[in-house]
């Protein structure tokens, strides 16, 4: 029962998912990331990546992993600011369960939340693992605004 959908469209679109450790070269799952994260603000920062008519988007799945989850927390959202401050027109979609950064939009108007609602109690799958239930809530695939949901 929508009247109009509006679509943002982006010029650049930059996703920073996944473990990209490498034993080889010594990396660890944090490292990976966090110099993926600098060569992404690096890239921003550039005189050509300034361009006022250039909208970007950045996804980023579970920032801050990789290590300890407070201190996680902490760096995630020092890279969030620091993206924010470099480029004013960036969009960030941050996925996350960090208490920590679901909290950010009551604090800084620059970040909203959003959470994906979960099913009912009587919708759940219940599975037996070593005799013990485990209840597992299922995605609605709705989005709720200005909520930080459970999980």
């Amino acid at each position: 029962p929508y009247v109009s959908v509006v679509v943002d469209y982006f010029h650049d679109i930059t996703v920073e998912v996944g473990d990209n450790q490498s034993v080889k070269a010594g990396e660890s799952t944090l490292m990976a990331r966090l110099n993926a994260c600098s060569s992404l603000i690096e890239r921003l920062s550039a005189p050509e990546a300034m361009d006022i008519n250039s909208s970007k988007l950045i996804l980023f799945d579970e920032l801050g992993g990789g290590t300890d989850p407070v201190a996680g927390a902490s760096i995630a959202q020092a890279i969030l600011e620091k993206i924010l401050s470099t480029d004013h027109k960036c969009n960030i979609v941050a996925t996350t369960h960090s208490p920590q950064l679901k909290v950010l939009s009551l604090n800084d108007d620059r970040f909203q939340c959003a959470s994906v609602l979960l099913s009912s109690a009587d919708d759940n799958e219940s599975v037996q693992n070593n005799g013990e239930k485990a209840t597992y809530l299922k995605p609605t695939y709705r989005l709720s605004y200005g909520t930080t949901g459970e999980s």
